[in-house]
């Protein structure tokens, strides 16, 4: 998306996915909250003021991209606005295939007071995911938009966030105690060679570390 002239997404193309040649991407600082991110977050904080009434409207077609660069940058201007409004399109991007899935489930768990009963619901219908549209791209085009892993991993890496942001918010829950016992859960779960479960909550853990030290009032 880098380097492109096709205005998409209002005031985030500007500030955060068109660069100079020698700089790096800004989204790309968003996969792992280091401190280099803040410059990052204060981007996506200057964009959501100036979209202004647009705001919603912009964060919803980010998140309906099949593409994980504008998801994140989208999900984390909800946790910087605190917007709830487009939670269904947060949970849509989450159960479509996309590599960035454990960012997106950490910041549902933050935003949404019915994360638990949503993620509960996904494991006892079986953990479906939305396909139909991955399987229209090319290996090409889906490996630059959705990530390097296969469609049916990402299964895998959002089962594997959802139990792990349930457990570290609900962990004596009966209903998580027995759907992790489920066979599909816990094949899902095994699959996890990444880990996505710990990347998604430490995801949480330091963007909520940094969201304190960058807000207006901390400054």
């Amino acid at each position: 998306m880098e380097g492109s002239e096709i205005m998409t997404f209002g005031e985030f193309d500007r500030l955060l996915f068109v660069c100079e040649r020698s700089e790096a991407p800004s989204y790309l600082k968003l996969l792992y909250p280091h401190d280099d991110a803040i410059i990052v977050l204060e981007r996506i904080r200057a964009a959501v003021e100036a979209s202004g009434l647009t705001l919603e409207q912009t964060l919803t077609t980010m998140l309906r991209e099949l593409n994980w660069r504008p998801q994140i940058v989208a999900a984390v201007a909800m946790l910087i606005k605190r917007n709830t409004t487009c939670l269904p399109e947060l949970w849509s991007a989450i159960f479509r295939p996309c590599w960035t899935s454990p960012q997106l489930c950490a910041v549902a768990s933050r935003l949404d007071p019915e994360f638990l009963l949503r993620a509960r619901a996904w494991f006892e219908d079986g953990c479906q995911m939305s396909i139909e549209s991955a399987l229209r791209m090319s290996p090409p085009e889906r490996h630059s938009a959705l990530g390097p892993s296969s469609i049916a991993e990402h299964a895998s890496k959002v089962a594997a966030s959802l139990a792990s942001l349930c457990e570290l918010d609900a962990p004596s829950e009966e209903w998580l105690i027995r759907v992790l016992q489920q066979d599909r859960v816990k094949e899902l779960i095994a699959n996890d060679v990444d880990h996505v479960g710990e990347i998604a909550v430490r995801w949480r853990q330091g963007m909520d570390r940094l969201l304190h030290n960058s807000s207006p009032a901390a400054s």
